[in-house]
């Protein structure tokens, strides 16, 4: 199972990147000629366009009697009409059903056209391809027949009926049961449709990403050729460009001198520079980090703060340009930059060099983010927007995915957070509640091994607000309070797991303990009785239970309950010697 989740996740990479089941492949046309084979008339009918063609729905979109197709595609364009214009005299016939005892749309209805050359058959289904649905006017094409001898339908439930007042090249609406077929004219207009030729844009890499959506960035930290540390964006209280390079990167020079030599005016834009060389990863990491040194100082005069980039830091990069770029390399692109506002949210994204007055422009525009001038900016064609700018909590889920499944774990915590907020504001799918859940569950558990109690009230805290019916996470919360000495916060979340299910051993058994610790003597007996039945070789809650029943004066019962347990766990130290205390006439 794995190997196949796997092997999808690896296809879905592919597709998100550009790749195609069937791309680069053009469609195809046959003709069906009336003899055992299809004619390939692919070519001569024009409709073997290169597209990445999903699904193709036939429709008179014209009201010319002849059916035209929709075809819908996954990469651009993806919607092409192309409009049937044969010069052939052909006749028609189109109805429109109407269900009345059955379906409203009369879907599975048969019907028959019976003319003088012999019976036409239609059958009204839903769906016609992949993702597709034509027009539920049955067209039948007549040929050169003009008169239609009789109609007969057979509606969905098995009720025939037959309609024979139907003429050649018109429509008409058969209800069910009323046995006359009404005629409907189409509404006097006149549409204009100027043919085109929309050609099959070719797949580019884009060199500038203006987000519209910008999301906060993961911590990026590094270590300064000063020797201090620094992460960005906490380290910044204004905008900031990360701009990664490598000494034997041409363009990356070219563009560090040109960022050297527009000093005062970036100083005047009120923004930060931070270089990045990527080639810690080099054999000798020492020697790479002097050479980039000695470049930016002694070749570029660089006036800004630089650095080396770990690898870690690289990843988050990465993981921020699979997020929103298709069509990408495998590794990053230098120079490649990302922008960051004030905020600390990515704003921009460079792919190679971008030039001052680009860069100063788009800093100038960071305050501007509602601007449609702004954000149309970075997109290839014209439009408008039809919705407000607005962080979607699918996006930052999505990222905190990936930062998570790449052991960004401390990243996807923090972002997870805010995910949180978004989703208790505006609602989220249970799924990606789940999953969100889950993150915070698994580090709350992490935390409570680590003896970290007030770490794993955070994290358990935020899986419970996520999703309050997790018993588990409830139980955890409460054993992290109960550690904390919070035994007031501890019972009420052993309840709320128990409210959800009855039949839970921990809470149960921690409540009769907890119980027991504050002389509630009877209520913890309860819990551990139910503790016992849910278990029964449970030997700690026999030998709780012992404890408990010797306090309320059962002495026979206790000393059977603390035999029990010896006798499951012979080593059980506890009750030993809470079996000898009550041998002894002594409450444990």
């Amino acid at each position: 199972m794995d190997a196949y989740r796997d092997g999808w996740r690896q296809i879905l990479d592919l597709i998100r990147n550009g790749g195609s089941w069937s791309g680069h492949e053009r469609n195809c046309c046959f003709l069906n000629t009336g003899k055992t084979r299809f004619a390939d008339v692919s070519a001569v009918s024009g409709l073997d366009f290169l597209d990445d063609a999903r699904c193709v729905a036939p429709v008179d979109w014209d009201l010319d009697g002849d059916l035209d197709l929709w075809f819908s595609n996954r990469t651009g364009p993806t919607l092409r009409l192309v409009r049937n214009e044969g010069a052939a005299s052909h006749h028609f016939l189109a109805l429109s059903l109407v269900g009345e005892s059955c379906n409203r749309d009369a879907i599975g209805a048969r019907v028959e056209v019976t003319t003088g050359a012999g019976k036409l058959v239609r059958t009204l289904h839903a769906g016609d391809s992949y993702l597709a649905q034509a027009s539920k006017w049955i067209h039948i094409g007549l040929g050169d027949e003009t008169k239609i001898e009789q109609v007969t339908v057979k509606w969905p439930g098995g009720e025939v009926e037959q309609f024979s007042n139907c003429e050649a090249d018109s429509r008409f609406r058969l209800l069910q049961g009323s046995g006359v077929a009404a005629e409907w004219l189409p509404p006097e207009r006149s549409v204009a449709l100027t043919p085109s030729r929309l050609e099959t844009a070719k797949s580019g890499r884009a060199r500038r990403i203006v987000l519209r959506d910008r999301v906060p960035v993961p911590s990026l930290n590094f270590t300064a050729f000063g020797d201090d540390p620094v992460s960005v964006p906490e380290d910044f209280q204004r905008p900031v460009l990360i701009n990664l390079w490598a000494t034997w990167c041409a363009p990356c020079l070219a563009e560090l001198k040109e960022f050297a030599q527009a000093e005062s005016e970036f100083r005047t834009d009120d923004f930060d520079i931070v270089a990045l060389n990527v080639e810690i990863t080099d054999e000798d990491p020492v020697a790479a980090q002097e050479r980039a040194k000695s470049f930016l100082r002694e070749k570029i005069q660089f006036p800004f703060q630089s650095g080396m980039a770990s690898s870690r830091l690289l990843e988050k990069l990465n993981v921020l340009q699979k997020l929103f770029i298709s069509l990408r390399e495998e590794s990053l692109q230098l120079p490649s930059s990302f922008l960051i506002d004030q905020f600390g949210r990515l704003a921009v994204i460079y792919n190679g060099p971008v030039t001052v007055e680009q860069l100063r422009a788009d800093v100038a525009s960071l305050d501007d983010e509602l601007d449609d001038d702004v954000e149309l900016d970075g997109l290839p064609f014209a439009g408008r927007w039809f919705n407000e700018t607005v962080l979607t909590d699918a996006v930052l889920l999505e990222l905190v995915n990936e930062l998570q499944s790449r052991g960004l774990k401390e990243d996807a915590l923090r972002l997870g957070g805010l995910a949180a907020d978004l989703m208790s504001r505006r609602g989220a799918a249970r799924e990606q509640r789940s999953r969100l859940a889950t993150l915070f569950f698994e580090a709350g558990e992490a935390r409570l091994q680590q003896e970290q109690f007030q770490a794993a009230v955070r994290y358990l805290g935020e899986a419970v607000r996520i999703q309050p019916d997790w018993v588990e996470a409830q139980t955890n919360m409460g054993n992290a309070y109960n550690r904390l000495g919070l035994t007031g916060q501890a019972e009420q979340h052993y309840q709320l797991a128990l409210r959800l299910n009855a039949q839970l051993l921990q809470p149960h058994f921690n409540l009769g303990v907890l119980y027991l610790s504050q002389k509630r003597t009877e209520q913890a007996a309860q819990h551990l009785q139910a503790a016992i039945q849910i278990a029964p070789e449970f030997a700690d809650g026999h030998n709780q239970l012992g404890v408990a029943l010797a306090r309320l004066g059962y002495r026979r019962e206790s000393i059977s309950h603390l035999n029990e347990a010896l006798r499951l766990e012979p080593s059980h130290a506890a009750a030993r010697k809470n079996r000898q205390a009550v041998l002894a006439g002594q409450v444990p």
